[in-house]
């Protein structure tokens, strides 16, 4: 079948024809994201048939924007529930596959290209893709990782559930489909600006999600990380014990909880605490790194230089993509500072 595909080149839309693509639209719902939804809706446009919009309740420039880009744009109020609005914007969908991007999002489009065969299998329902979450807009290394199904038929029965962090994959095997895993990158960059709003929506949604289910590791998870993120120790200690006190959570994340724990406690001074919930290793080179680290900085601060900067040199440190640069450096300064005070020995 011929299709036509829309692109965008500068800010005017042109029409390009290419049968190499599969029948594919974009779906994005935003908030007051003049400046980073341009970069969103043309990472996309080369590959997409339709752009589908849905705006929550903007007050800056953002409508005029993603009409200016070609986008069709749809108007739904906030319900505090990212589902109920992702699943408003599928029903403009006219188009056999669905791209969902968020507005601080960037399609990576040669990892896409790479993977354009498993949209013509008809058992796949799901594409996940890998979510690169760049963590300091000032260090490109200082990211974190995560698969998520963010390519998906375009079905009656396939919508999301969950008001936040929602989830997709449950309805896609209800629909007799698989999902797959693909080479397919997501670049998300609003992580780096650390938005208080943003945090203290989040926190508020998962709360209410866990009064609902207060067994939910995964969302405990998540509003552990969100505590942490912000600040309030006391509140992230509690919910990662709870987390390392059930078995019923992927490694990943015990691995992580049990370095948040020892973070805790090296800035309480508790050092032997900070290594126990390190005594581990991690088979993920990122979060093996990331736990050198902080045994790293366990050993700065109990004057073991040398244990410190064995921890610091090690391999794993510096190829963790959790471990930022410049708090690297810092160690390292302020080792090289040490030596020196000591001529040169530890």
């Amino acid at each position: 079948m011929r299709r036509i595909y829309y692109g965008f080149v500068e800010n005017s839309m042109i029409i390009t024809e290419n049968t190499s693509l599969p029948d594919m639209a974009a779906a994005i719902i935003v908030k007051d994201a003049a400046a980073s939804i341009e970069r969103a809706i043309k990472s996309v446009a080369v590959f997409c048939r339709q752009i589908v919009v849905v705006d929550t309740g903007s007050l800056d420039s953002t409508p005029s924007i993603c009409t200016r880009l070609g986008a069709e744009l749809h108007f739904h109020q906030w319900n505090d529930d990212f589902s109920e609005a992702r699943n408003y914007g599928l029903n403009f969908i006219r188009t056999d596959w669905v791209l969902v991007i968020d507005s601080d999002e960037e399609l990576d489009g040669e990892t896409f290209k790479s993977s354009l065969h498993l949209f013509y299998d008809d058992k796949v329902g799901g594409i996940k893709v890998k979510l690169l979450n760049f963590l300091d807009e000032n260090d490109s290394h200082y990211k974190s990782e995560h698969t998520y199904t963010r390519i998906f038929r375009n079905e009656p029965g396939i919508r999301f559930t969950g008001t936040i962090h929602e989830q997709i994959a449950d309805s896609i095997l209800a629909a007799g489909y698989e999902t797959v895993e693909s080479g397919v990158q997501i670049l998300h960059y609003g992580y780096a600006l650390n938005s208080k709003d943003k945090i203290n929506r989040n926190k508020e949604l998962l709360k209410k999600e866990l009064e609902k289910n207060n067994e939910d590791m995964w969302l405990m998870f998540h509003l552990a990380e969100t505590e942490f993120t912000d600040g309030n120790v006391e509140t992230a200690e509690e919910l990662f014990r709870n987390i390392l006190t059930t078995g019923e959570v992927p490694l990943s994340y015990q691995e992580k909880s049990g370095i948040r724990l020892a973070q805790i406690a090296l800035g309480k001074n508790n050092f032997n605490e900070a290594e126990q919930f390190t005594s581990f290793s991690s088979t993920d080179v990122n979060l093996e790194g990331l736990r050198k680290f902080v045994l790293g900085a366990v050993c700065l601060v109990k004057k073991d230089f040398a244990r410190a900067a064995e921890f610091y040199n090690s391999p794993e440190v510096s190829i963790s993509n959790l471990v930022a640069r410049k708090e690297l450096k810092k160690s390292f300064d302020l080792l090289d500072l040490i030596k020196k005070e000591r001529n040169g020995i530890f």
